[in-house]
C-alpha cells in the first residue's frame, strides 16, 4: 500500500468512526431518554463503572455533538488539508488513552465480581474469561490507534500533505 492509499484508508476509517459515533450517541441519548438511565449489569458495585453509568446520557450527548467534528476533520484529511492530519493524530492519541483507561476500569469492575469473602466459582470463571477478552480487545484497539499515531507521523505521509494541494 503506498502513502496515498494509506492516507485514503485512514481518512475513510475516521469518517466511518465519526458516523458511527454520531449514530451511537444519538441512539444512546434516545434510549436513555425513553427508557431511563441504564444501570450497571454487574452484580457487584464498582465506583468507576457506576460513574460511567450515571453519566451515560451526558456521554451520549457529548459523543453526538463531537462526532460531526470528527466527520468534518476526516473529510478535510481526505482532501489533504495538513491541519486535519494533526487533528487526527491528536484524536488517535485521545482514543488510545480512552481505550487503555476504559480497559483498566472494566478490569477493575470485573475484579469486583470476585471481591467478596467467598466468591462463587462461576463468577471467578466468568471473570477470567471476560478479563482475557477485555485485555485482547483493549490491546487490539490500542494497537490500532497507536499504529494510526505512528503512521500519521511518518515522513512519507508528511510528504503527501506537503506535496498535495488541498482540495476545496
Amino acid at each position: 500500500m503506498n502513502e496515498h492509499q494509506t492516507v485514503t484508508a485512514i481518512g475513510w476509517i475516521w469518517l466511518g468512526l465519526g458516523v458511527l459515533a454520531f449514530v451511537s450517541g444519538v441512539g444512546g441519548f434516545l434510549v436513555s431518554t425513553i427508557r431511563g438511565l441504564p444501570t450497571s449489569p454487574l452484580p457487584m458495585r464498582s465506583v468507576p463503572m457506576d460513574f460511567l453509568w450515571q453519566h451515560y446520557r451526558e456521554g451520549a450527548v457529548s459523543q453526538a455533538i463531537f462526532a460531526p467534528f470528527v466527520v468534518f476533520t476526516a473529510t478535510m484529511f481526505l482532501r489533504r488539508h495538513s491541519w486535519a492530519r494533526v487533528v487526527l493524530q491528536m484524536l488517535s492519541a485521545l482514543m488510545f488513552a480512552w481505550v487503555v483507561c476504559f480497559g483498566v476500569i472494566w478490569l477493575r469492575a470485573l475484579a469486583s465480581m470476585t471481591s467478596g469473602s467467598s466468591p462463587q466459582p462461576v463468577f471467578m470463571v466468568i471473570r477470567i474469561i471476560m478479563s482475557v477478552g477485555v485485555i485482547l480487545v483493549t490491546g487490539l484497539f490500542a494497537f490500532a490507534f497507536g499504529l494510526c499515531i505512528w503512521t500519521l507521523s511518518r515522513a512519507k505521509i508528511l510528504e503527501v500533505f506537503r506535496n498535495s494541494k488541498p482540495m476545496a
